[in-house]
């Protein structure tokens, strides 16, 4: 199996995997979370594949010169061998 991890930007079938992760999690999404992430803040998520199954998703939120992380998600699945670790590339460190 193709082992490549990629970020896309989240389609149907993501946000379908990260609402079913959310749900066994617990975490209550409100639909105008979602549609939000359709429409005006499309550009602020991110979904990671792995040989194109969905492995996690993140969605970020700017406001002024700082954002912050609204949800991060990996399905229990992929806990483990250290995928959520490809999350942390995405931000240079700071000291």
């Amino acid at each position: 199996m193709d082992s490549t991890l990629e970020f896309v930007r989240p389609g149907g079938d993501d946000w379908r995997e990260f609402l079913i992760a959310a749900a066994g999690e617990g975490w209550r999404v409100p639909v105008t979370e979602i549609e939000l992430f359709h429409g005006p803040l499309a550009d602020s998520a991110l979904a990671l594949r792995c040989g194109g199954l969905f492995v996690g998703l993140v969605t970020l939120a700017n406001h002024g010169a700082s954002s912050w992380i609204g949800n991060l998600i990996v399905p229990q699945a992929w806990r483990g061998p250290g995928v959520g670790l490809a999350w942390a590339g995405l931000w240079p460190a700071t000291s």
